[in-house]
């Protein structure tokens, strides 16, 4: 834990308001998430790969690597363990991986905690896989 009660730096309480849903969700969401970032990867500007950059240099400049690899702890945490993964519950049914959506957790998670010192085109790009499972009022409190 960071020494100022921010484990995930300024933006601590809406990184644990994500990992609190996305430990709730079920394969079918992932899956959904999975598919949206799908989309936006093909998308032909590469918005997907633009908002990664945008991500790693917010990273750097607010200086949050502490905060960043915290998040990727607790990410690690919520995947592990789940139950969701099971014979019936299995990703075979929906698009990509428990990998996949390790990954596309990750950038919005990352997306999260330098919200603030991102675009906002970025930020929409990165959190955008996330949007209609875990809308982005319950991650900032309003609901």
């Amino acid at each position: 834990m960071a020494a100022d009660g921010q484990p995930y730096g300024p933006n601590s309480r809406a990184v644990g308001r994500f990992l609190a849903r996305l430990a709730d969700l079920s394969v079918a969401d992932l899956g959904q998430a999975v598919g949206r970032w799908r989309a936006i990867a093909a998308a032909p500007s590469g918005p997907w790969y633009v908002a990664e950059d945008a991500i790693a240099e917010a990273v750097h400049a607010a200086r949050r690597h502490d905060a960043q690899a915290r998040g990727t702890d607790a990410l690690y945490d919520v995947f592990r363990r789940a139950r969701r993964f099971s014979a019936r519950a299995s990703f075979a049914r929906v698009p990509g991986s428990e990998a996949t959506a390790q990954y596309v957790s990750t950038t919005a998670l990352y997306a999260l905690v330098v919200r603030d010192a991102l675009s906002p085109e970025a930020f929409a790009v990165a959190y955008g896989p996330f949007a209609d499972v875990i809308p982005l009022a319950t991650v900032d409190g309003a609901e």
